[in-house]
């Protein structure tokens, strides 16, 4: 026997102000169940997260209500979802799980599960809900646990409370038997994000089907099932965008031990994180996206750290900048943060005076955009402010006259390095001019 495994879908999410996050979320939720149907896996687990937000809007409820529909009623899919933190309101209000299962609850081909939420619970007296048979026969047991709303400690007791009681209930069963789960497990995440230990996990279960952290993990060391969480479908945060171990888990159950692999999604958004000044924006960006892959008429999300500092400035002109780079590069650009730095090459550094005058000013400025520092670079700067003169202020033949005195004096070999230039060619001074 097979089954799928999802979590941490969050339906509905948009990141960063980016529209295109949601449309990716469905678009990779899609791809896995196209997976697991040419899988020939029909029962799933979605272990928490299915919504992005408690209320997260009829526009998204109603496309989680007909594409699980379809699911269910035309492919004929088992699928079992327990609720997550995003979508477990901090009231006592229905969650819009909630919503999905009074929708589909009914439908005939396939079968759509859901626990009841742990508020709607008449003490433990409804252990026995949280239990359902999948897979046909011989199938196998999944306990199903939502996701407790409550401060970390008590939540600790309960879950501790609900594992004790589901491993006598389950004690001497026979089959393969699953806890479907939404929370961390020390080790695997931050100490203040850990529920509970690995070693919680009662060992009268083959397989933990987790949900809650946002990373690949299979890990059959530090309990007696096998633990994995399959990762979120799409990245929601900087710390996620390096990941590409995304897509359903399919776990074969009919060994002595659970088999689990994953296959990757194929379709997925690339993201880049770049980290760079104001400056050289523009060419890092093409240096990161070259050879990049496209799927189809997908964006690459650009996710920029600026340097910024007493030097550098963050640019008031950057919305204007990262306007024109996308157009330009066809890619969707956010900047993520601005990271204050002491010195970079091409920063402004100003060496000089307090009272410096105009023209000091500019020597200083050009100095500091020098490839390199030396010996010759107040000449080289100096040169550089005589160029711009020319241009400014000479016509016709003077004009060319002028060009041609300063540009043979900065492709002298003790100057043209400054520049970046190579000595005694005339074209890399006429291409770095352009």
């Amino acid at each position: 026997m097979q089954i799928g495994h999802l979590a941490d879908l969050h339906i509905g999410a948009t990141r960063w102000r980016i529209q295109e996050v949601a449309e990716d979320v469905r678009e990779a939720l899609e791809e896995s169940f196209e997976i697991l149907e040419r899988e020939h896996v029909k029962t799933v687990l979605i272990s928490g997260d299915i919504f992005d937000e408690p209320s997260p809007g009829n526009t998204h409820v109603i496309w989680a209500i007909n594409f699980f529909r379809r699911l269910v009623r035309d492919k004929e899919f088992e699928i079992v979802v327990i609720p997550g933190d995003h979508d477990v309101p901090g009231g006592r209000d229905e969650t819009a799980v909630d919503l999905l299962y009074a929708a589909l609850s009914d439908i005939t081909g396939g079968r759509f599960i859901s626990p009841p939420t742990i508020y709607k619970w008449n003490g433990w007296r409804s252990l026995n809900d949280l239990v359902v048979k999948v897979g046909g026969s011989p199938g196998a047991i999944v306990a199903a646990l939502p996701y407790v709303r409550e401060f970390r400690d008590q939540r600790q007791k309960t879950y501790r409370t609900l594992l004790n009681k589901l491993k006598a209930l389950l004690q001497g069963v026979h089959g393969p038997k699953i806890l479907m789960a939404h929370f961390g497990l020390e080790g695997f995440t931050h100490p203040h994000d850990a529920t509970l230990q690995p070693q919680d996990i009662p060992g009268v279960f083959d397989y933990a089907a987790m949900g809650h952290i946002h990373k690949f993990i299979i890990d059959t060391s530090q309990s007696e099932a096998v633990i994995a969480y399959p990762n979120s479908l799409v990245p929601l945060a900087l710390s996620e965008t390096r990941s590409r171990e995304r897509g359903p888990l399919i776990v074969d159950l009919s060994g002595d031990a659970p088999h689990v692999q994953q296959i990757r999604l194929t379709r997925q958004r690339v993201h880049h994180v770049l980290e760079s000044d104001i400056y050289s924006l523009p060419e890092n960006l093409r240096k990161a996206l070259m050879g990049t892959p496209r799927h189809g008429e997908k964006k690459p999300i650009v996710h920029v750290i600026l340097q910024v500092g007493e030097t550098i400035p963050a640019g008031k002109k950057l919305p204007k900048l990262i306007d024109e780079l996308e157009e330009t590069f066809n890619v969707i650009i956010r900047i993520a943060k601005r990271k204050r730095v002491t010195s970079q090459r091409g920063a402004i550094v100003l060496d000089m005076e307090k009272n410096a005058t105009p023209r000091e000013v500019e020597i200083a400025v050009l100095k500091s955009l020098l490839k390199k520092s030396g010996e010759h670079a107040d000449k080289v700067a100096e040169l550089l402010l005589q160029l711009k003169e020319a241009v400014l202020n000479l016509q016709g033949q003077d004009l060319e006259r002028g060009v041609d005195r300063i540009a043979e004096e900065l492709l002298k070999p003790e100057y043209a390095s400054y520049l970046g230039l190579k000595p005694d060619k005339r074209s890399t001074l006429e291409g770095w001019l352009g």
